[in-house]
């Protein structure tokens, strides 16, 4: 990852300026939580990120990376940001809407951490958020380091929720498709309808004909 999107970004920020980096994950699932993940760093310890070529190689964005370099890529993101997770839902999803209810998670996951922050890199085009300072960043997790740990912090976390669901609701192998869509999945569906944590508003249901 060559990072100029952060580094031009920092311009005019001093030493102990917050900086947020923010991801979802989910928001296509038909299935689970959608999460969002928030990484916050001082734009002094940016910087020193910043100029460490090695370290931008290992917190890249989660989708380019497999799952053991992303658990190696996430122990080096906490070690120098603070990371958190926020959920919304499947429930949520539904009754809020996805926008909403990312914004609940993105609150959710803000509130614990201590950070008022000066600048927020958005992952994405559509600010969705309810706060000052947003930038968003189009393809973000794979241009900004900041948004890449978020993008870190969120999947692993996703993954081992759905994983961990998958001994509750074994007909739809979460383990392995993680509630997103596939022939498998929509198979299942079919054969075993609506799990509890199943989107009930999201569109696949309609072609499904349940």
């Amino acid at each position: 990852m060559f990072d100029s999107v952060t580094l031009e970004m920092l311009d005019g920020l001093g030493p102990c300026d917050v900086v947020l980096g923010v991801d979802e994950v989910g928001r296509g699932s038909w299935a689970g939580p959608a999460e969002v993940g928030v990484a916050a760093i001082s734009a002094e310890k940016l910087r020193e990120v910043l100029g460490n070529g090695d370290l931008l190689e290992q917190i890249d964005d989660s989708k380019k990376l497999s799952a053991k370099r992303r658990l190696a890529g996430l122990e080096m993101a906490r070690a120098r940001f603070d990371l958190s997770v926020g959920s919304a839902s499947p429930l949520e999803c539904d009754e809020l809407g996805l926008s909403r209810a990312l914004r609940v998670a993105f609150d959710r996951a803000v509130a614990t951490l201590d950070a008022d922050a000066a600048l927020v890199l958005l992952d994405g085009r559509h600010n969705y958020l309810a706060c000052t300072g947003v930038t968003t960043v189009v393809r973000g997790d794979a241009r900004s380091v900041v948004i890449a740990a978020a993008s870190l912090a969120a999947k692993v976390h996703r993954d081992g929720v759905m994983i961990g669901l998958a001994g509750e609701f074994p007909h739809w192998h979460f383990e392995d498709n993680k509630g997103y869509g596939s022939a498998a999945h929509a198979q299942a569906l079919l054969e075993h309808g609506l799990s509890a944590i199943h989107r009930k508003s999201w569109r696949y249901v309609d072609n499904l004909g349940l």
